[in-house]
């Protein structure tokens, strides 16, 4: 459903009558708060929140989803982000919470990691192909370095996973980079 269908979407559940009080209605959006949802509890008096897995769902569905060590943005009344938390550590997960003023920027940053990455390493395999590389051997190349990239990350802050010629300050490579970049695209 798309973020800004959650309230059409709530308004229809609502009217077909889900929605028994007590209870607990959660969206799974991270761009948005529990707004969407307002007129559920003006009319039911169920608690609203917001329970975001900190992660990337690609389009095929994979057959087993890691909850494990993945971020949960929380937010609700008391009572429902206590049972969000509760949740989120079942799962494995770290939830934080997330306020209406975070709330933008906290999606931002989930959506320029994931797609980022995703479009880092399309770039990283056409400049691979255009040098002559077939497609399987650019794409097992760019996914070594980007798995030994999150590797580095995980066991260092990211200043200190930085590598390569920007780091040891070997201008005349990075130099030669750019020019390679304006040839190929």
């Amino acid at each position: 459903v798309p973020d800004g269908s959650i309230a059409d979407v709530s308004r229809d559940a609502l009217a077909s009558g889900w929605f028994r009080y007590p209870c607990h209605v959660i969206h799974l959006s991270g761009s948005q708060g529990q707004s969407p949802l307002a007129h559920i509890a003006d009319v039911t008096r169920c608690q609203t929140g917001v329970f975001h897995p900190f992660m990337s769902f690609p389009k095929t569905p994979l057959r087993e989803t890691n909850l494990n060590q993945i971020g949960f943005g929380v937010s609700g009344d008391r009572e429902t982000v206590a049972i969000l938390v509760e949740l989120a550590r079942a799962l494995g997960g770290h939830p934080v919470e997330v306020s209406d003023d975070q709330r933008e920027l906290y999606h931002l940053s989930a959506v320029m990691t994931s797609n980022f990455t995703v479009m880092l390493e399309l770039i990283a395999e056409d400049i691979l192909c255009h040098s002559g590389f077939d497609k399987e051997t650019s794409r097992i190349l760019i996914r070594g370095i980007m798995n030994s990239v999150q590797k580095n990350l995980q066991v260092c802050p990211p200043d200190d996973a930085l590598s390569g010629p920007v780091v040891r300050q070997d201008w005349s490579t990075v130099k030669a980079h750019e020019r390679a970049l304006d040839r190929t695209l």
